[in-house]
């Protein structure tokens, strides 16, 4: 019986590294003093970033010590649950790891890690494409991108989106996006074409770029769901700091925003003379629809238009529904505090804000039907709305 017993403990045991080597897998190391012949090890690094990626399986984790690297990062195979593929710096080689002329790339993939990257003078800085799920998108500094610093689509513009889930569970935390959209286009932060499970938090944008068209902060447009936007600081932009648009120009199935709650954000000193500054907009581009959307706790001030603007844009069709601004603190803004502009919209609800200081209204109702109860305001002028 004893016997037994000791065979018993000493299966679980063995069980139980067996399953800690397969969570953990391998430690790779790729240095610039590395040979792509060498085995990966810390002691024998390979030296390019291309033969770590080939190589690297669910579980592993690819540590990449500081220089500068000019062919980019394009990830090659997916992880597992509970076995994601990370890559990462050398412990305290944040930053310096730098990705000069093309960034990080991450197609079709899942469970994938990126921790702790420089990436500047790229087209994209971090580009994800559906279909994909389980990334991780943290501590990495992005700067001057001819486009976003950090993006994602579901599928590729002006392709079909079918049911708008093609990415799931997009996790975008305390990077720096510097100088995005610098002579293109599209967003600093972009969340497109369906993408349901997301969170972007802790993020600072700013100081953005000259860009053709574009240029918002942090944008989440075109049929995402389920997530939220949170204790970003986005400041000194070209455009609007935080922008929710429904979208849907291009004729498929109209795209749904959904299920979004904005809050803890920073949103300041947006004031780009060429363009219009807002620390936040809600609006549709196209047929897609907004609502749902929470936006609370958060600080809009500074900014050279509206601190938060609910409006009808003038080609978009879709409605927004069921938007509840409260608990926010909006001063000091170069038009109104709220500017809700939008006829067809539907149950927006304005309390429990404090908004003062802004030049024209600190609520402008133009258009549309808004519940607007118990703000402190300026004063109880003309002013409040």
């Amino acid at each position: 019986m004893k016997k037994m017993k000791l065979f018993l403990k000493m299966g679980v045991i063995a069980l139980f590294f067996l399953h800690c080597y397969t969570v953990s897998g391998r430690n790779i190391y790729v240095s610039k003093k590395g040979n792509d012949r060498n085995k990966g090890t810390k002691e024998k690094p390979y030296k390019t970033v291309a033969k770590a990626t080939s190589n690297a399986v669910a579980g592993d984790i690819v540590y990449i010590q500081a220089g500068v690297y000019t062919k980019g990062l394009t990830v090659q195979n997916s992880g597992e649950e509970n076995k994601y593929i990370e890559f990462r710096t050398y412990e305290g080689d944040e930053h310096q790891v730098v990705f000069e002329g093309k960034g990080i790339s991450i197609i079709s993939k899942n469970y994938i890690k990126i921790n702790g990257f420089r990436i500047q003078n790229a087209d994209n800085g971090v580009k994800v494409g559906g279909p994909a799920h389980h990334i991780i998108i943290e501590n990495n500094y992005t700067y001057n991108t001819f486009s976003s610093g950090i993006i994602a689509w579901g599928v590729p513009w002006q392709k079909d989106p079918m049911e708008y889930n093609n990415i799931q569970h997009l996790y975008i935390h305390n990077n720096k996006v510097e100088k995005a959209c610098n002579g293109g286009w599209n967003e600093c932060i972009t969340l497109a074409n369906g993408i349901r499970s997301f969170e972007v938090t802790n993020n600072e944008v700013f100081n953005g770029g000259d860009p053709i068209n574009g240029g918002e902060g942090i944008d989440i447009k075109e049929g995402c769901q389920d997530g939220i936007v949170a204790y970003n600081y986005t400041h000194h932009l070209t455009r609007r700091g935080i922008y929710i648009d429904a979208g849907g120009v291009l004729g498929f199935a109209p795209p749904l925003m959904k299920n979004i709650k904005v809050f803890g954000n920073i949103s300041r000193f947006n004031t780009h003379q060429k363009h219009q500054c807002h620390g936040m907009a809600v609006m549709t581009e196209g047929d897609g629809d907004v609502q749902d959307i929470e936006i609370y706790n958060n600080v809009f001030s500074d900014n050279n238009m509206d601190g938060l603007m609910i409006y009808k844009h003038p080609v978009g069709s879709g409605k927004l529904k069921n938007i509840t601004i409260h608990q926010n603190l909006i001063f000091n803004n170069k038009r109104h505090g709220i500017l809700i502009n939008d006829r067809t919209s539907e149950n927006i609800k304005v309390a429990h804000n404090i908004i003062n200081q802004n030049e024209l209204k600190e609520i402008a109702l133009v258009s549309g039907e808004a519940e607007v109860n118990d703000n402190l305001l300026t004063s109880v002028s003309e002013k409040n709305q």
